[in-house]
């Protein structure tokens, strides 16, 4: 059966895919142009992910993420939120589906609803830890990107966001066009879909995401040597320098850390001119050790089975040789 999909459905936007398409399809998709949520790392902006890993991903050279915990409960409640964001602006919200940009096909828009009055709806759900992000009539900046986004492929002139925080407050933020932030990301975004395209890599920042990515394209080491450049040596010798740095800030951050809980003691706030400064409480790690050992019987019946490492390390050697992380390890004599 072919489905038959109309040519614009908002000034700019080109539904390519129906909102109930089946997983995959859109999975597929989505790889073929930069989404809205791909925006603020695309501006090298993002603390989850970067140039590098978004340009990693479209080129298929990552393997698809399940939904997390977080993620699955945003998809489970997303529907409910857009009633409430109704019932609150009086504003009906509609899905729709994926969208490209009339004249930027790789510009993509799976927005969450469209809405009533000529604008999106992008709906979140963000832990307690990020209300500041939402705090005095803010809005998260990832959010902010993915709706400006949203706006520069549908062509439309303003957007909501409607942010569930910590699963008890709903905060709805109203966004205007900006056309300036919009140029930056088109030019930001036409320059990395081109390296998608040519099969370029960005330049390699130093963040988590772009490790991480660097470790999935090339999760195996083979047994061979690499001549290293004059540029990059000086960059390994600095990586050291600064490691050496590293652990001396660390030691001084632990001492300064020791003085003050040697004088908390048993306390659990300390003050200063009657201000409260800092606090010192069993928030932290669960010690399972020490738990185990004073209450074995509990501890016993709260087990759960675990992968014995150690087995498949003895009895699969090359297995365990094989899902093993690599290992960054400076050479010291080497650089003298």
């Amino acid at each position: 059966m072919t489905i038959t999909l109309p040519d614009l459905v908002t000034p700019t936007g080109r539904l390519i895919l129906p909102g109930d398409a089946p997983r995959p399809q859109w999975l597929a998709a989505r790889r073929r142009g930069i989404g809205g949520s791909d925006a603020l790392a695309v501006l090298g902006l993002s603390p989850y992910g970067s140039r590098y890993s978004v340009w990693a991903d479209k080129s298929g050279r990552l393997r698809e993420q399940d939904d997390n915990e977080p993620m699955f409960w945003g998809r489970r409640l997303e529907p409910i939120l857009a009633e409430e964001f109704t019932a609150r602006t009086g504003i009906e919200a509609a899905p729709c589906g994926l969208m490209a940009n009339v004249d930027r096909p790789w510009q993509l828009a799976s927005v969450d609803r469209l809405t009533a009055d000529g604008g999106v709806l992008e709906i979140k759900t963000t832990s307690a830890y990020k209300a500041s992000d939402w705090d005095a009539e803010q809005i998260a900046d990832a959010a902010e990107a993915q709706l400006q986004h949203y706006l520069a492929v549908t062509g439309l002139e303003h957007g909501y966001a409607a942010a569930l925080i910590g699963g008890q407050r709903l905060e709805i933020r109203h966004v205007q066009r900006d056309e300036r932030l919009i140029q930056m990301l088109i030019e930001a975004e036409a320059e990395l879909w081109q390296m998608v395209l040519d099969g370029t890599p960005p330049a390699l920042d130093g963040s988590d995401a772009s490790l991480a990515a660097l470790a999935e394209i090339y999760p195996t080491a083979a047994d061979r040597r690499v001549a290293l450049d004059a540029e990059t040596v000086a960059a390994l010798r600095r990586y050291d320098a600064w490691c050496a740095e590293e652990t001396a800030l660390k030691k001084a951050k632990q001492a300064a850390k020791a003085s003050v809980c040697g004088q908390l003691r048993d306390g659990t706030t300390g003050t200063f001119g009657g201000v409260e400064v800092v606090t010192w409480k069993n928030t932290g790690s669960f010690d399972e050790d020490a738990f185990t050992a004073a209450l074995p019987d509990i501890a016993a019946a709260c087990q759960k089975s675990v992968l014995d490492v150690q087995a498949v390390k003895a009895r699969h050697p090359e297995l365990y040789a094989a899902y093993r992380g690599r290992r960054f390890h400076v050479i010291k004599k080497g650089l003298q």
